[in-house]
């Protein structure tokens, strides 16, 4: 019961991190939608701090064990590469 609530709480956190990025990127390219100021201060954070890039090395933390056992999986079996691929 406790590993399932976990495992809720790590999709909410997947989710919301997923949903940061794509609205990020969203604004980032769409200048007309967000407006042009808007647009560029954003631009100016993302460069700045890097912002972007923390996060996409956020997702990928939070997705470590995922890929961990996909590539454990995979090894040494020809059709666990071709599922990879």
């Amino acid at each position: 019961m406790q590993l399932e609530r976990k495992q809720d709480n790590q999709n909410a956190v997947n989710l919301a991190v997923d949903l940061v990025i794509f609205l990020i990127f969203l604004v980032a390219e769409a200048p007309r939608s967000s407006g042009l100021p808007a647009h560029e201060w954003l631009g100016i954070a993302i460069g700045a701090a890097n912002l972007f890039i923390l996060l996409v090395g956020l997702h990928v933390a939070l997705h470590w064990q995922w890929l961990v056992n996909l590539l454990r999986r995979s090894r040494g079996t020809p059709e666990g590469a071709r599922r990879i691929l």
